[in-house]
C-alpha cells in the first residue's frame, strides 16, 4: 500500500510540474503575442502618421497651385470681362472664385450650358432659373450654381 501511495505522490508531483511548465509556456506565448501585436500597432500608427503627412503635403501643394492658377485666370479675364466675384466656401486659402457663363446666344430655362468650375475648369449643366444677368444652373454632377452671363 505504501508503494502505491508513493507512486501516487510521484505522479501528483510530475503532474504539478507539467502543469507549471505548461502555464509558463502559455504565459511566454501570450507575452510574445502581445509584443507582436504592440509592434504591429506601432507600425500601423507610424504608417498612418506618414500617410497623414503625405496627404497634408499634397493638400498644401494643391491649395498653392489652385491659388496661383486662380489668380492667373482672374488676372487674364479681369481685363476682358467685367464679372462679379463670388466666394465659394471651399477652403479659406483659395481666393474668391469668378463663376461665369459666356453666352453668344439667348439663354432660356432648360438651355444646356457650360459654367466655369474652380476644380474642373468647365462643367456642363442645365439652366433652371434666370434672374437678369444671373443664371441658376444644375450641373451634371448634381451641384446647383449661379453664374453671371457675359458677352463674348
Amino acid at each position: 500500500m505504501e508503494l502505491l501511495l508513493q507512486k501516487c505522490a510521484n505522479t501528483d508531483e510530475t503532474a504539478l510540474k507539467q502543469w507549471q511548465r505548461t502555464q509558463e509556456s502559455l504565459n511566454d506565448k501570450g507575452s510574445q503575442h502581445a509584443a507582436t501585436i504592440a509592434s504591429h500597432v506601432r507600425s500601423i500608427c507610424d504608417s498612418n502618421e506618414q500617410h497623414d503627412t503625405e496627404i497634408n503635403s499634397a493638400r498644401v501643394m494643391a491649395e498653392e497651385d489652385i491659388t496661383k492658377n486662380s489668380e492667373n485666370i482672374v488676372q487674364c479675364l479681369g481685363g476682358k470681362f467685367s464679372v462679379q466675384r463670388k466666394s465659394i466656401g471651399f477652403a479659406s486659402k483659395i481666393p474668391t472664385y469668378v463663376p461665369m457663363l459666356v453666352s453668344p446666344v439667348n439663354i432660356i430655362v432648360g438651355s444646356h450650358v457650360w459654367v466655369e468650375d474652380p476644380v474642373l475648369a468647365w462643367i456642363d449643366g442645365e439652366v433652371t432659373r434666370l434672374d437678369g444677368q444671373d443664371v441658376h444652373v444644375k450641373t451634371t454632377n448634381g451641384k446647383k450654381v449661379s453664374a453671371q452671363i457675359l458677352s463674348a
